[in-house]
């Protein structure tokens, strides 16, 4: 199976605003996205029709995520909430209370937990929902906050050390220890789950807010997408930066690395989506069906076989694209 000669096989659309992230179900088959209309929807990807519509976010939608199961949705809201749904029956299970804008949303690979990444310089005063009393804490104060919850109570257990900057972006490892944090002055912060105070690296070689980072599948790599147009490849044990990789005209908005790690798609307000090679960070091709300005790439995201990729756009399109 070749990227370079991908086939674009379904688009979906129902022209609700722009479509802010997507997320795949383990098996393949269902797809989640958000945007900046009122509802999450899950698409049926066999089909390519509308499987379940998910109502209340005036304000759209930035995060969604799928746990390791299947059988939980996350959303997460600029009123600074992240409901938990439950995948099957379409109920809402609970409501994480938080503050600010929710930018980022990742499950632990356990399930036990989920983390939350915020923008705390972001109030809205007609749909916000005050956080709980037992969540007070949830990045008061601070311009930035990545917040550690407990699903099984949904409570807060901590944060990792308030950033002094909005967070846009977080990633996971494939074991759990390690979560990366993109920010809006241009850095990253690598953190370790067994120390909650600071850091293990901050790294700062992208000259513009880095709105994107992934890891890959054998957790020693990581990518980050940034304004300034480039795409960073680093090591996750020391954050030393291995390549950089050029070639959109604009600020890159989304990456995504394949289930093997070998590949890297990213997306950019150019309109395009690049496939790259990790290894060696040639640019194998570039997937077009998008106007620059019209429709930036928002969202990127691979299959779990690793097979298919599905790209969400600001004109509310999504596309599935296949290798052939």
């Amino acid at each position: 199976m070749s990227w370079q000669n991908a086939q674009l096989i379904r688009t979906l659309s129902e022209r609700s605003g722009p479509v802010a992230d997507l997320a795949f179900s383990p098996d393949g088959l269902i797809l989640a996205s958000g945007s900046c209309d009122s509802t999450v929807k899950l698409w049926n990807l066999e089909t390519g029709d509308r499987h379940r519509s998910l109502f209340g976010y005036p304000l759209g939608v930035n995060a969604v995520a799928i746990n390791s199961d299947g059988t939980m949705l996350a959303i997460g809201a600029p009123d600074g909430t992240v409901d938990l749904w439950d995948m099957e029956t379409g109920k809402r299970l609970r409501t994480l209370c938080g503050q600010g804008r929710v930018m980022a949303i990742v499950f632990s690979p356990d399930g036990k937990t989920l983390v939350s990444g915020n923008d705390n310089s972001f109030s809205d005063t007609v749909f916000a929902t005050p956080a709980n009393k037992g969540n007070a804490d949830a990045g008061e104060s601070h311009a930035g906050s990545i917040n550690i919850w407990h699903l099984s109570t949904g409570k807060l257990l901590y944060n990792l050390c308030d950033p002094s900057v909005p967070v846009n972006a977080l990633s996971i490892s494939p074991d759990g220890k390690s979560l990366i944090s993109g920010h809006r002055d241009g850095s990253i912060n690598i953190w370790h789950r067994s120390s909650r105070s600071l850091p293990s690296h901050t790294l700062n070689g992208h000259q513009d807010a880095v709105y994107a980072v992934a890891i890959s599948s054998n957790g020693l790599t990581m990518a980050s997408g940034s304004g300034d147009k480039t795409i960073k490849l680093w090591q996750l044990a020391n954050g030393h930066s291995s390549t950089t990789l050029i070639g959109h005209a604009d600020a890159v908005y989304t990456v995504a690395i394949s289930p093997d790690g070998q590949l890297l798609a990213s997306g950019s307000g150019d309109g395009t989506i690049t496939i790259w090679q990790m290894i060696t960070g040639k640019r194998l091709c570039s997937l077009t069906g998008y106007s620059q300005n019209l429709n930036s790439v928002m969202s990127v995201v691979f299959s779990p076989d690793g097979q298919k990729l599905a790209t969400g756009s600001g004109d509310g399109t999504i596309k599935i694209w296949q290798a052939s």
